[in-house]
């Protein structure tokens, strides 16, 4: 094929923009590869492209002197060739960026040959370890439809190669087998004596003879099946041969760890050594008397293809690439059966070191797996993809819309919920969710959060397919007005009655307001604007199935709203229902001024015994009181959003709740919940509410109307009506 047929090609290289691992693994490869390759044919290299809110590393600083460099964006512009095909290199798929980071639309369009790096489909074969959250599992998914779908799928291993087609169901003649390389700096020490004596010199505790293993502290790594295998050597064998182990660990997994090596007797024979420098690393594998690598599954096995380039004797798992890298069947074991791997080990111990270490062996792996091989293999199998490649569509899935969801200034409650919100929306879009404070946020989820004041640059920078916008308060930041007034696609989300000005102001925004009652919508007004009221399912979280028993009489007064308006008149009537079948007694969630009055209330009126005071907000032991109360009383105040949620909560619960508001309304149905007016007196408090408990049907009957009404406005129903409205193409 000549030159001018070559198709050109761009390298995407954010793999090798690891913040977490930059120096090992697929960020070392994406790194190394993408070099061989503007290397042996920089003319073929059209552009390599980086992700800009990644930042710099090592391999952005290199490509940064080629003058090929730029900073990837979804329509293409100064980065594809013009007026002919080109082939986009996605070199690490599996990335945690938006989809649309990762395949942009440019490289979805009728010019663009796709061709991608598999390494490994672990998550498949350990599912319940990896995909048990379904919110990973569906982004995962849809990185299997990228590799899936491409052009040209490039393995690093022949089980990898088996497991795009067997497991992803990949076309065969599309994928290829380039291998890997392993790095120049991995060789055998010229002196094995001073070597050693370097490597003692930097890491404390080591000794002569070690055993060395490179691991991880997930389950498929199988390091605690090493340290089983490890403390069956007879004890002589073990102090001849300490057992050093290098990977990341956090203080409480260094903790465990070395609980287990105690339960087995093997702790002053084990010294873990955390991450380690490649200087570090590369005396460890030159002095070690034995690297074992007892890994589940590898897509290829890097450690142990750096151990052999450096000389170590060296035995391996007998599972998913390894033997391809150590073909020697007297070399490899049954990970699983630590009878054996001990008996391997010690095998491997008790013969002679020239016969196990091969300098031959170690010169074959560096001849096999070099860049500049695996660069040419790469370019070989791209230039047959082109040679009969007909363009296929992505047929099979839609890509990922990428969206923007905003959540301004908000109590623990709203927090919640619209996280909540946004993990239901995360399973069909791309999602970045915009917060005023990261250190506000909730628990992560499967998005990327930002902070709200860079909204309007992420929005110019790649455009959003649609803004979903919670407002939480009176004032609409200036990010959300600009990226809201260019954006096709929005909606506004409101749970209170709004005040005027800041109803015009949503109004202004145009797009869609949705509003999770008929009583909201009455209240915006929509006189001439370019605007459309809908009414949404609530959002809520299914009720658990399993509850412990109710206690007759206890009612929940929850949030701060209610304890204001109600809490006084509960600690009053406290006294008084003690006469009541069942006994009433009040458990009351509040913070700050207003919990201090009611302890002191509680201690006046000689009610400790009847009332509970607890902090409001998410915490466990208000969830406890939820699941063991008999039923709640809760003020609405059209006003406030919290006293909304705190009634949503309790009917996620399947908490039996009777609303007391000033006029007897709220936005919730009867049967769903009961609704009263304000009681004009303490005495008509505890009447209600000791009627209200004592009647065990309708509690009944109200627990199963919040159970199907959270049913029917679960988070899932909620985020598939706005998927729904905002009309686009999801999977």
């Amino acid at each position: 094929m000549g030159t001018e047929d070559q198709l050109p090609l761009i390298l995407d290289i954010q793999g090798a923009q690891s913040q977490l691992h930059p120096e090992r693994g697929i960020a070392r490869y994406v790194f190394e590869l993408s070099k061989a390759l503007w290397e042996s044919n920089p003319e073929r290299i059209h552009a390599i492209v980086a992700n800009a809110r990644l930042g710099m590393t090592d391999a952005v600083r290199f490509f940064a002197g080629t003058g090929k460099l730029a900073w990837n964006n979804s329509s293409g512009d100064h980065i594809i060739p013009p007026r002919r095909r080109f082939g986009y290199y996605q070199m690490s798929p599996f990335e945690l960026a938006g989809f649309e980071e990762q395949l942009p639309r440019y490289a979805r369009s009728s010019e663009a040959l796709t061709i991608v790096t598999a390494f490994d489909f672990i998550p498949l074969r350990f599912p319940e370890q990896y995909l048990s959250d379904p919110d990973w599992n569906a982004r995962y998914t849809t990185r299997l439809s990228m590799v899936r779908d491409a052009d040209a799928v490039l393995a690093i291993s022949e089980s990898t190669a088996r497991d795009t087609v067997e497991l992803v169901g990949a076309t065969e003649n599309r994928v290829s087998v380039i291998g890997t390389g392993v790095s120049t700096l991995f060789r055998p020490s010229a002196d094995r004596a001073q070597a050693l004596a370097e490597l003692q010199d930097g890491l404390t505790g080591i000794r002569p003879g070690f055993i060395f293993s490179v691991a991880g502290v997930d389950s498929r790594k199988n390091l605690g099946g090493l340290l089983k295998a490890y403390s069956g050597l007879p004890r002589s064998m073990r102090q001849d041969h300490q057992l050093v182990v290098t990977c990341r660990l956090s203080d409480q997994q260094r903790a465990d760890i070395l609980a287990t090596a105690s339960d087995l007797g093997i702790e002053s024979d084990l010294l873990l050594t955390g991450t380690v420098a490649d200087g570090t690393l590369l005396r460890l594998y030159q002095t070690t008397r034995l690297f074992v690598f007892p890994s589940l599954w590898e897509g290829f096995g890097l450690p142990l293809a750096e151990a052999l380039a450096c000389g170590a004797p060296a035995i391996c798992s007998d599972r998913g690439a390894l033997p391809e890298v150590l073909p020697r069947r007297e070399c490899q074991f049954d990970p699983e059966n630590s009878t054996e791997v001990t008996e391997a080990i010690a095998n491997a111990l008790q013969r002679p070191t020239d016969q196990l270490e091969s300098k031959e062996l170690g010169d074959t792996i560096v001849e096999r797996f070099s860049w500049q091989r695996v660069a040419t293999r790469a370019l070989k199998a791209i230039d047959e993809m082109q040679a009969d490649a007909q363009r296929r569509r992505f047929t099979v899935w839609n890509p990922h819309p990428r969206w923007a969801f905003v959540m301004s200034t908000q109590s623990s409650m709203e927090l919640r919920k619209n996280t909540e919100l946004a993990k239901a929306i995360a399973q069909h879009v791309d999602l970045d969710v915009f917060v005023a404070d990261l250190d506000d946020t909730d628990a992560p989820g499967p998005y990327v959060t930002r902070r709200l004041a860079d909204l309007a640059a992420w929005d110019s920078f790649m455009p959003y397919d649609a803004v979903v916008y919670c407002n939480s308060a009176d004032e609409i930041p200036t990010a959300v007005h600009e990226v809201m007034g260019r954006s096709q696609r929005k909606l506004t989300l409101v749970n209170r009655e709004l005040p005027h000005e800041t109803a015009d102001h949503l109004l202004s925004l145009g797009g869609l307001i949705g509003v999770f009652s008929s009583f909201f919508a009455d209240h915006l007004t929509m006189s001439g604007a370019q605007v459309r009221v809908v009414e949404l399912p609530v959002g809520l979280g299914s009720p658990s199935g399993f509850r412990p028993p109710r206690i007759p009489g206890l009612i929940a007064l929850l949030g701060q709203p209610t304890a204001d308006r109600l809490g006084l008149m509960a600690v009053n009537a406290a006294r008084g229902g003690a006469s009541a079948d069942p006994p009433l007694r009040f458990v009351i969630s509040s913070v700050g001024r207003q919990t201090e009055v009611l302890m002191d209330t509680v201690e006046q009126k000689a009610a400790s015994g009847r009332v509970e005071l607890i902090d409001d907000g998410a915490s466990p032991e208000r969830r406890l009181w939820m699941n063991r109360a008999a039923g709640a009383i809760q003020w609405w105040d059209p006003k406030s959003a919290d006293s909304v949620q705190q009634i949503e909560d309790c009917l996620s619960s399947a908490l039996p709740t009777m609303v007391v508001s000033a006029d007897g309304t709220s936005p919730f149905p009867e049967g769903v919940v009961r609704n009263i007016n304000l009681p004009s007196s303490t005495e008509e408090f505890r009447v209600t509410a000791a009627g209200f408990v004592a009647d065990r049907r309708a509690l009944a009957e109200l627990a199963d109307g919040a159970r199907g009404y959270a049913q029917q406005n679960s988070f899932d129903a909620l985020a598939d009506r706005i998927i729904d409205l905002l009309e686009l193409s999801t999977v």
